[in-house]
């Protein structure tokens, strides 16, 4: 059976660009460094300092660890796309100021335009070279992720416009007309879809095959339903991340992957014994831009 039904409109569920910033805001010592392997800036507004545990050594300030263990980190790679990026999320009542922190991660070429329009809102953190590909970004989210021993994380895609929930056809009224048939999909709070993904993952960590990674179903208009509510298939767009479980099998991204290191990742992780899911009740939509991100035509691997 095809989805022949297009998504709903969701104004008020839906993410968007940033607003440009206006003015100049008073300046804060907002540089901080990482030693993660390589020495990485980060980039933290005021507000989100205390999430951090950080030390002053003569004028250089330092990431020594996060201050919260039980919040909410989402990883959000961006290439290209300071002004562009879907990083506007809508007002929710699970992701909070005080429960979820957002970290954009970006190439050290693009650093400095990130900080300019996104910094007075997000943690940036520099990434020790400006390889191209959308695995690099993805090996160094995890790596990073441990060196601040976090045992959970989402990794996010900067084009993300919002959630759905597939509501099946009901059969039990008298009536069915065709667009019924198909079921519907209803919009979703970015909150909900995460707790529920949480909920899925988080209990099996101490299991002997626990679930790696989980992402929702992405979108795609005339895909064929899924019959099940769960497949073991790679998870993309927006991943749920046991950390945990992945260095336990020395598991990560392939740094070197230009695509398909998703397909990659997942193949992986059942390789060592680990489970990958899509859920399939879950919907994501993601935005199709032409020629930004890492996966655009116009970018060119560097010559070997």
């Amino acid at each position: 059976m095809e989805l022949t039904a297009s998504l709903p409109s969701n104004r008020h569920l839906k993410a968007a660009s940033l607003e440009t910033p206006i003015f100049q805001r008073r300046k804060e010592k907002k540089n901080f460094h990482l030693d993660c392997e390589f020495l990485l800036q980060m980039h933290v507004p005021g507000y989100l300092s205390t999430w951090f545990n950080t030390q002053q050594c003569d004028k250089t300030q330092w990431i020594r660890g996060i201050a919260g263990y039980n919040k909410r980190w989402i990883f959000i790679p961006s290439f290209r796309r300071a002004k562009i990026a879907l990083l506007d999320w809508p007002q929710d009542n699970i992701v909070t100021k005080e429960s979820t922190i957002r970290l954009l991660v970006v190439r050290p070429s693009q650093f400095h335009g990130y900080v300019a329009h996104c910094g007075h809102l997000f943690t940036i953190i520099c990434l020790p070279q400006d390889e191209i590909g959308a695995g690099y970004p993805r090996y160094w989210i995890q790596k990073i992720a441990l060196r601040l021993k976090l045992q959970f994380i989402w990794m996010i895609d900067d084009s993300v416009e919002g959630f759905y929930e597939y509501v099946p056809p009901s059969f039990n009224s008298g009536k069915l007309n065709s667009a019924r048939c198909y079921g519907e999909y209803k919009p979703r709070k970015f909150g909900l879809v995460f707790e529920r993904i949480e909920n899925l993952v988080k209990p099996t960590k101490d299991e002997n095959l626990p679930i790696a990674a989980m992402s929702p179903r992405r979108f795609m208009k005339g895909g064929t339903k899924p019959r099940l509510p769960f497949d073991c298939k790679p998870p993309q767009t927006a991943v749920f991340l046991n950390l945990a479980a992945l260095k336990s099998k020395e598991v990560y991204y392939r740094p070197e992957l230009q695509v398909l290191e998703d397909m990659i990742f997942g193949y992986e992780c059942e390789k060592n014994g680990l489970k990958v899911f899509i859920d399939n009740r879950i919907y994501v939509q993601d935005h199709d831009w032409k020629d930004t991100g890492a996966r655009s035509p116009s970018v060119k691997q560097k010559p070997t």
